[in-house]
């Protein structure tokens, strides 16, 4: 005896499942089966998950598409459709007890959703000779850094002008025998010991604590180095430099730079 039941609404709308009846000898609950197929086409679709949701019964398609469902229990049951890349299908159907009822389905492929684009961007990180300096900007190394942005502003001033403005601490004084311009840290004005001169082969020239120099990290003056020259700071201009590095003190000097001369502060000049 042939019977047919009505579909419920579609998930989605368009996926379908065509339901029909047959009487089977079958006793002990009812079966469902049925051949799962992609929408449009005979294409059968193989792993698609059928499930029998109040009952907790559930049933994976074969390669051709088939499945089967059997020992339900009689009553009506909504019975679901899933495979990924493919919409949902879903209906009502009631199950009699010895009869078999076979439901065809048929699975529409899902849409493929265009997103918004979206774009990341970040900073490069430095490379080269700048590397370093980054990395002691980046874990607040204890310095002050002037940055390139900073020093192409400050175009067409005297390089002593942009360190007074910007280093905290930091005391331009001009050598009268040269008139070069000298960095010092401030450090033992009020000291009763006898402050170094600039240049440790003149006597004459002005005493103070002078911070060593690194020109693109190599040392190219300090106290400690007798046969460095003493360099005038006015020499540099703003607008070729890449960076500049400051440290107070001994302390605050990282390992890189650090030496006898160092207890004075240390200036590193980066050029472009």
């Amino acid at each position: 005896m042939m019977h047919r039941v009505a579909l419920l609404a579609l998930i989605p709308l368009l996926s379908l499942l065509v339901p029909r009846l047959r009487a089977a000898a079958q006793a002990g609950g009812g079966t469902v089966t049925g051949v799962v197929t992609m929408m449009g086409s005979a294409r059968p679709l193989a792993g698609v998950s059928v499930v029998l949701g109040d009952a907790a019964q559930t049933a994976t398609s074969d390669s051709a598409g088939r499945y089967r469902i059997a020992g339900i229990p009689s009553g009506d049951h909504v019975l679901t459709a899933r495979r990924i890349g493919f919409g949902s299908a879903s209906a009502r159907i009631t199950v009699v007890a010895g009869t078999e009822a076979t439901v065809d389905v048929q699975l529409l492929a899902s849409t493929a959703v265009q997103l918004e684009e979206v774009r990341v961007t970040a900073d490069a990180p430095r490379s080269g000779k700048l590397a370093g300096m980054e990395h002691r900007r980046s874990i607040h190394a204890g310095g002050t850094f002037i940055t390139e942005a900073e020093l192409d502003s400050a175009a067409g001033r005297s390089f002593p002008s942009v360190i007074a403005r910007k280093l905290s601490g930091a005391q331009i004084t001009m050598n009268p025998r040269t008139g070069g311009a000298l960095l010092g840290s401030g450090r033992g004005r009020t000291s009763q010991r006898v402050l170094p001169p600039a240049d440790p082969s003149d006597p004459r020239s002005p005493r103070g604590c002078w911070a060593q120099v690194f020109l693109d990290g190599v040392r190219i003056y300090s106290i400690k180095y007798d046969a460095l020259a003493v360099p005038d700071l006015r020499d540099f201009r703003p607008e070729t430099l890449a960076a500049v590095e400051y440290y107070a003190g001994e302390a605050q000097t990282p390992s890189e730079f650090a030496g006898e001369g160092a207890v004075c502060g240390t200036i590193v000049i980066w050029t472009k």
